[in-house]
């Protein structure tokens, strides 16, 4: 009895987290695999407890939507793995195959043409009221031919595509991203703000017209295969789906199992269906008699974990990745896979060295299937964040059924991950090609703490070009624009510091009245610091902003002298009057220009100047090319290398200046 109650809490849980927009706490063949053991199990003692769901379809309606009860109960489907029983089921009948589709299951209610009501599945007999957000998910029309009552079942589900796509979103706003298209879907279809649902790329896709099974209806078809022809003619989305015969079952069944891999959407198994309606057929106390799904299973490869990569977030929630072996799976290498939370680690009995099975949920999705050899919990969880090395916290979720990792560092760097962006943007230190979502992963793996940790990224070069989506070259691009990112002016310099209250105009107003009174660049940072004792009298900058600068510096005094002392400041972006005033001139000069600048303000305003003083600018460089100008002299590029060929001087930009200008 001990263990039937464990496993209908554990299979209770899961199905509650199913719908939520938290993480999953196991993974559908987990979850099979439990429910298989319970109903082994009620079957050998004779006891089913009333909260078992072996007895209950679907999940228990908890939200504040509006309660609607079905007018044609929807209950769950029989299923096996066995093709030997698919095809036994299938008798000597004609029948339908059907994909699976793996999202939320809807119920679309039509009345005199129009779409009056869209339901999710909910227990099966009572569902939840969806309708606001009807209107946002394409392949459900509003209006229809047909002009009587009409019930349509479907599922509301997310492409590959597009959930790749959101999660890209989500990780650019710092974000955590989504677990899989499935759990988005089903979430996205319970909001209550449809402007959000709307961003979800949400298709419903039907799979049964549920008339014919109600009562006789001439007008409407009574062949499965007709009622899904029929459903595109009233502008429906639906499932992919084949007729087949005993002859053709088998082959279709290994067609559509092989296909399902390269499915845009994802897809749990297959469904089952007799092609001819009989009404008669009825039902058992859970499952349709006219209808069958058949899951595949997943195919596993064993691999070694080598270790658990915890990354900080925007949240505050350190995520535990495992790191293993690379393996090939579903057509690609994978080594690493989410392990989603702590209570998933302790379930699994994970250990570094442990063999373990890996496979794609839903042929995409690397997930740990099973450990091989583990037979207790050894992982150490981290007591301090990877991200600031402040202390740790393990937080229950809302239903207790997980537990989580969380920094209590409120000024831990990964959760601020805008001071940082402003730091490398354009109008700052300009690190061109250092993207947000870069920036949060050297932020999440503790790469980067404090701003002048920028400039020490070399030290984890192998650990960068491990990480997805990097490798040597991408490694290499980085470090070379962090370089030159080392000369800076002032207005940047100050734009980049974060300060609260200030930004290009405060930047501005400072330089204007450090140039009346200190003739280099160098000293304006210096001399930054101590205008906070006394307040100048700036135009423009008042006593409100000289305490933000103050309390700023209280704060960040040594962090700012660490990042001085990385940068070389430079005489600020050079005007128009200046650059026309000291120009030595570049007639009949011909001169390329490649790469990023820190000087002038674009490419286009330096070339500007080249001709303004009678020099030539050309695309590419020839042995008509003068110079070649490009901040990254030593880079392996294309234009250099042909320079070189050529003994074409490369300048620097301030090489350039050097030489021009006065």
């Amino acid at each position: 009895m001990r263990e039937m109650k464990l496993l209908v809490k554990k299979l209770n849980l899961a199905s509650r987290a199913y719908y939520s927009e938290s993480r999953s706490i196991m993974t559908d063949k987990q979850y099979d695999q439990l429910y298989d053991q319970l109903v082994s199990l009620e079957e050998s003692t004779g006891i089913i407890l009333a909260n078992s769901p072996t007895k209950r379809v679907g999940y228990e309606v908890v939200s504040e939507l509006k309660k609607i009860t079905h007018t044609y109960p929807m209950l769950s489907l029989d299923k096996t793995k066995d093709p030997v029983k698919l095809f036994k089921w299938m008798g000597e009948k004609d029948a339908v195959l059907s994909y699976k589709m793996d999202g939320l299951t809807l119920v679309a209610y039509y009345d005199d043409h129009h779409l009056t009501q869209l339901v999710t599945r909910g227990n099966g007999w009572v569902g939840e009221d969806v309708t606001h957000n009807a209107p946002y998910i394409s392949g459900l029309p509003s209006v229809i031919p047909y002009g009587d009552n009409l019930i349509v079942r479907g599922e509301a589900v997310i492409s590959y595509k597009n959930f790749d796509w959101i999660n890209q979103d989500v990780l650019q706003n710092g974000d955590e991203p989504y677990m899989n298209p499935r759990n988005l879907a089903a979430s996205s279809i319970r909001l209550f703000d449809t402007e959000k649902t709307a961003k979800r790329c949400l298709q419903f896709m039907a799979f049964s017209l549920i008339n014919p099974y109600m009562k006789e209806e001439p007008l409407l078809p009574d062949r499965e295969i007709d009622c899904f022809s029929w459903l595109i003619e009233q502008g429906f989305d639906v499932v992919p789906h084949a007729f087949v015969t005993q002859q053709t079952v088998d082959k279709i069944l290994n067609y559509y199992s092989n296909f399902s891999s390269n499915s845009s959407y994802p897809v749990d198994g297959l469904v089952l269906t007799y092609n001819q309606i009989d009404r008669s057929l009825g039902t058992t106390g859970k499952y349709p008699r006219y209808s069958i799904a058949f899951k595949w299973a997943d195919d596993t490869v064993e691999t070694i974990l080598k270790q658990i990569d915890w990354s900080a977030s925007k949240t505050g929630l350190i995520n535990p990745v495992a790191v293993f072996s690379p393996v090939e799976l579903g057509g690609s290498t994978v080594h690493r896979a989410s392990l989603h939370n702590l209570s998933y680690i302790k379930q699994l009995n994970l250990n570094i060295g442990d063999t373990i099975t890996v496979y794609k949920a839903n042929m995409i999705i690397p997930q740990i299937d099973e450990n091989l050899t583990g037979s207790s919990c050894g992982i150490h969880f981290p007591s301090h964040c990877p991200a600031c090395g402040e202390k740790t916290k393990c937080i229950k979720g809302k239903n207790e059924d997980s537990e989580f990792l969380f920094c209590t560092n409120p000024d831990c760097p990964a959760k601020h991950i805008g001071r940082f962006e402003r730091l490398v943007d354009r109008n700052g230190l300009n690190v061109v090609g250092l993207s947000k979502a870069t920036l949060q992963t050297l932020l999440n793996e503790g790469m980067i703490k404090y701003p002048a940790d920028i400039f020490h990224l070399a030290k984890f070069k192998n650990k960068i070009i491990a990480l997805d989506g990097f490798g040597e070259k991408s490694y290499d691009n980085l470090i070379s624009s962090i370089e030159n990112a080392r000369s800076v002016s002032f207005q940047a310099f100050f734009y980049s510091l974060s300060i609260p209250g200030t930004g290009h105009d405060v930047a501005k107003k400072l330089d204007d009245y450090f140039n009346e009174n200190l003739k280099t660049c160098q000293r304006k940072s210096l001399e930054l610091f101590k205008l906070c004792s006394f307040f100048p009298q700036i135009d423009g900058i008042g006593e409100i902003t000289w305490s933000s600068i103050k309390h700023w510096f209280a704060q960040h005094e040594d962090e700012y002298f660490s990042l001085c002392d990385e940068l070389l400041f430079v005489d600020d972006v050079i005007t128009e009057k200046n650059i026309a005033d000291g120009l030595k001139t570049c007639k009949e000069l011909s001169f390329v220009v490649t790469g990023s600048l820190n000087h002038f303000k674009n490419r286009a305003e330096l070339k500007s100047w080249i001709e303004l003083h009678g020099g030539k600018i050309s695309g590419t460089v020839s042995k008509k090319t003068d110079f070649l100008i490009n901040n990254d002299t030593d880079s392996t590029s294309a234009k250099n290398k042909k320079a070189k060929e050529l003994n074409i001087p490369i300048l620097s930009e301030q090489d350039f200046l050097d030489k021009f200008y006065r």
